[in-house]
């Protein structure tokens, strides 16, 4: 078994994705693959999409040896097999996902609006939909995403904020009094969005816009109050902290996790 280090942990988790080498037995190394890599307490899994037949996999079992790279951590490693209770229709699992990514597309796309909407059949925006590039859904190139951006900016973007759907009259109907305020999640969803756009001076002053808003000890709530600034809703929020820690992480690195899972994206 491989012993790491808490810090080692840290950045090949924080990574999501390894480049993998099996060793040979005569001594070298195999090309590196880049793989998914996931962490739970302090072990390192990874698995083979194509099961045992996949080359990658298969070099692993000659020497059960080999090197791994992520997040600064270059490091040899020993490759141990589990029962991760995985195994399946892999297959059938990819048909019904782009099923399933093939009728989202179909019906949660308003083409009037030239946007993504909140749901089939809805006219409502929802800035949800600024995950669509961030998650992998679509690149960020696809005109549907453009036009969603767009949307969002024009309907939902107000003082610098983003404020997670339509409100008022005509709009969603969550069950609150009005008066919601600006989702700081959803905000950093938007700077995000402005990196994969490579509109980078946006990304850097909305960036800057949020971080103001952070308190004394530097923690931020669910909600702003643009006029106010009064912090609303949840506080501290995870979901906040997590939307900066990622848009600094987009921002400042030029591997940034949001722009490799847009670039994987189905078209």
């Amino acid at each position: 078994m491989t012993t790491w280090t808490n810090d080692e942990l840290d950045q090949i988790g924080d990574a999501d994705e390894l480049r993998i080498a099996a060793l040979r037995p005569d001594g070298t190394l195999r090309n590196p693959v880049t793989i998914w890599v996931v962490r739970k307490d302090n072990e390192l899994y990874v698995r083979s999409v194509k099961g045992a037949v996949a080359g990658w996999y298969k070099g692993t079992q000659a020497t059960h040896q080999g090197h791994v790279q992520a997040g600064g951590v270059d490091k040899d490693v020993t490759f141990v097999d589990v029962d991760h209770g995985l195994d399946g229709p892999i297959e059938r699992w990819r048909r019904v996902r782009a099923e399933i990514h093939a009728d989202v597309c179909a019906n949660a796309f308003d083409r009037d609006r030239a946007s993504f909407v909140q749901a089939y059949g809805s006219k409502d925006f929802d800035a949800a939909t600024l995950l669509i590039p961030i998650v992998g859904f679509l690149p960020w190139q696809d005109q549907r995403v453009v036009g969603t951006i767009a949307a969002v900016e024009k309907n939902l973007l107000r003082e610098g904020l983003v404020y997670r759907y339509t409100q008022g009259a005509g709009g969603t109907d969550d069950g609150l009094p009005p008066g919601e305020g600006a989702f700081l999640a959803c905000s950093f969803w938007l700077v995000d969005n402005y990196v994969l756009a490579g509109r980078f001076d946006e990304a850097t002053a909305t960036f800057e816009r949020l971080c103001a808003y952070c308190n004394d000890v530097g923690l931020l709530a669910e909600e702003i109050d643009p006029h106010s600034r009064r912090h609303l809703g949840n506080f501290p929020q995870a979901f906040s902290h997590v939307g900066l820690i990622n848009s600094a992480f987009n921002l400042s690195h030029e591997t940034r996790p949001a722009a490799k899972r847009s670039d994987k994206a189905a078209p």
